[in-house]
């Protein structure tokens, strides 16, 4: 394995894991406050093979669902 390589698989799972530590901590500090709507934390995977795991989300959801949707943050890579 070249260097390249390596680089490259590190940088992915530090992406991952920031990204999942960052979701977590979002998630704790928000689980006993009423917020007015729906706020949803989903880590998606295997979106560096074409983005399937939002697709897959996206294509799940109903009409109204969809529709009800005001944001999408993307927090991966948190670090960087």
């Amino acid at each position: 394995m070249s260097w390249v390589g390596i680089t490259t698989r590190f940088q992915t799972f530090q992406g991952l894991t920031s990204g999942t530590a960052v979701l977590l901590t979002i998630a704790q500090m928000l689980a006993n406050i009423d917020l007015p709507f729906t706020l949803r934390i989903i880590p998606f995977g295997s979106e560096e093979m074409g983005l399937l795991g939002s697709r897959f989300y996206v294509d799940s959801l109903t009409a109204q669902e969809l529709a009800n949707t005001q944001a999408m943050l993307n927090l991966v890579p948190a670090l960087g």
